[in-house]
């Protein structure tokens, strides 16, 4: 028991005094203490605050004055706090005084540790557990992490903020951290993990709020590593990280990093080397993205956007919801974006997307768009080198890159799927007078397979030093100079796009409508708008340029039809209707 805890005489007869003696704030069960110095004030520092809740097993909270610093010492060390020991605890910020019983969500009390290492360290020992919540917590120039959690410990943070220390917050052994409308921004540079470093299989994260301006050596924004799982959350928001790979994210050894549930943005992201947004390394390492946004990514290096490396796999693919995005049509489905990517001057090789060493790139449902390489570089968009590297896409647009000699590009064994995909308005120099070419390969073993796709307007294809393009099939481009292999339904036509150089859509009427049947390749998904594919067009005859038969219902390219009686007239199968359709 604490010094100074009341007699057993004085514990029996406390209920009858409640009003008149000092004792009448003790919390002997779960209790609301207020640190501050006046009426209604419990304890006068955060240390006595902590003395009083370590009197029970309740869940306590202990709440701060806003616009008070509250010197800890050192490392304000939380150790145990749960129901089998201490008690969960609570320790909030945004009170004006001890009376005040409303919670300002931005009225931030600052927790300052004047030495070195974590400001706020949460731990367990024995077996034990640590159940403790932060809320309008601010923690400055901290020499080491801001905040550490630890063991069997679960911290939520809410509604605060990490700034200006020497990094963020570190998750390990197990631990589980979730933040909600919380910033991390300004840490670092260290050396993994600027604003969150997370290490050890059953470590988990789930991150809500700003992630901005942080740096580090691996993952300015986080650094999820050793089997560590981070769940982004809707509205997660990564800006102007850096790092010298994967300037936003950095994944590695088998962590799991997911986003799901779309709203994910990424601006302004930069690596000096490789991975300019996200860089993924190592077998068993993921990077799953659902309408993702994706904007001014740079590498020095390589992968101005995304890097992976390995046999780590990165996939992109788009949410289930409605947008509208500026320039573009409105989306049943709301696609993942990669956007304004760039390389450093002298670097060549995927200025959007690198693949090395046996990993995997898949791109679905996503808008590639406003890439760019420094003036005269002259690299490439899509990048894959080395046995095993794989770039897979499905319904996907590629499209007003500029300064790029391909928009594919494979060698050394690397292999490209494309399906589905729309490749236009790409150009070899800034003034867009000549036209990038569409695929380029090079080297023994390196293959590519197009599958149901438009490239158009494209200079040629490429296929040097023993690669090739094992099958082509459905295919509308500008020219088949350079394309050599197993070819079929291969026509040289102009697609007849909406409204060209913002809507890649199909006219009604374009030749790519009911072009192809699933014979070759069958879609995993709906369109780049959402749209379903394989509905057939009433009124377009099969066959015409494409396959000539029955079963040619798929359209050509990102962008399936709006065909709003798709199916209906001509078998009496109503069940593509829907009066959502566009």
């Amino acid at each position: 028991m604490r010094r100074g805890s009341p007699s057993f005489l004085q514990r029996m007869i406390l209920p009858t005094l409640v009003l008149s003696m000092t004792w009448a704030s003790l919390p002997v069960a779960g209790a609301v203490i207020d640190v501050g110095v006046g009426p209604g004030c419990e304890a006068s520092t955060l240390a006595a605050a902590l003395d009083l809740a370590d009197d029970t097993t309740a869940a306590d909270e202990i709440r701060l004055q806003d616009g008070v610093t509250y010197s800890v010492g050192g490392t304000l060390q939380l150790t145990n706090w749960s129901s089998t020991s201490k008690g969960p605890l609570t320790i909030s910020g945004g009170y004006s005084d001890c009376l005040d019983t409303t919670r300002e969500p931005t009225g931030f009390a600052e927790i300052e540790n004047p030495g070195s290492g974590p400001t706020i360290l949460i731990d367990t020992t024995g077996g034990n557990t640590s159940l403790v919540t932060l809320e309008t917590i601010e923690v400055v120039f901290a020499d080491g992490r801001g905040i550490a959690v630890e063991g069997n410990s679960t911290v939520s943070v809410v509604d605060s903020v990490v700034l200006l220390s020497s990094a963020g917050v570190a998750v390990s052994g197990g631990a589980s951290f979730t933040m909600s409308n919380t910033t991390l921004q300004g840490n670092g540079p260290t050396t993994s993990g600027g604003g969150v470093f997370c290490t050890d299989p059953g470590s988990e994260v789930f991150l809500q709020g700003v992630i901005r301006s942080n740096e580090a050596t691996n993952g300015g924004g986080i650094a999820i590593v050793n089997g560590c799982e981070a769940v982004l959350q809707p509205t997660v928001d990564f800006r102007s990280n850096e790092a010298l790979t994967g300037g936003a994210i950095f994944a590695d050894s088998g962590s799991v990093v997911s986003g799901i549930e779309g709203g994910v943005e990424f601006f302004v992201n930069d690596a000096t080397l490789n991975g300019g947004t996200i860089a993924a390394d190592g077998m068993g390492t993921q990077v799953l993205l659902a309408g993702a946004d994706i904007d001014a990514s740079t590498a020095g290096f390589r992968g101005g956007a995304i890097h992976a490396s390995n046999s780590a796999f990165v996939a992109l693919s788009a949410h289930d919801e409605p947008c509208q995005l500026p320039g573009q049509p409105t989306y049943v489905h709301c696609p993942s974006i990669l956007e304004r990517s760039d390389l450093g001057s002298g670097a060549e090789d995927g200025s959007v997307v690198a693949v090395m060493s046996g990993a995997e790139v898949r791109l679905l449902q996503t808008l590639v768009t406003r890439s760019s390489l420094p003036f005269p570089d002259t690299g490439t968009m899509l990048y894959a080198a080395g046995s095993g590297s794989v770039i897979r896409t499905e319904s996907v647009q590629v499209s007003r890159g500029i300064d790029h000699i391909a928009a594919f590009h494979a060698e050394d064994g690397a292999e490209i799927y494309i399906a589905m995909t729309t490749v236009t308005e790409n150009y070899f120099d800034f003034n867009g007078n000549v036209f990038s070419e569409g695929v380029r390969l090079e080297g023994p073993g390196t293959r590519a397979e197009i599958h149901s796709s438009i490239f158009h307007p494209v200079s040629s294809y490429v296929a040097t030093g023993g690669a090739t393009f094992a099958e082509v099939d459905c295919l509308i481009t500008s020219t088949t100079n350079g394309l050599v292999g197993t070819t079929s339904n291969v026509v040289v036509a102009d697609p007849l796009f909406v409204s060209p150089p913002s809507d890649f859509e199909l006219q009604r009427g374009s030749p790519a409508i009911d072009f192809c049947d699933d014979g070759l390749f069958l879609p995993t998904g709906p369109g780049l708008n959402g749209l379903a594919r394989g509905m057939d067009d009433p009124e377009d005859p099969q066959g015409n340029p494409g396959v000539s038969n029955a079963f040619a219902t798929f359209d050509l390219g990102a962008y399936p039809l709006a065909a709003i009686f798709a199916d209906g007239f001509e078998s009496g199968n109503t069940t593509a209707w829907d009066a959502s359709v566009p």
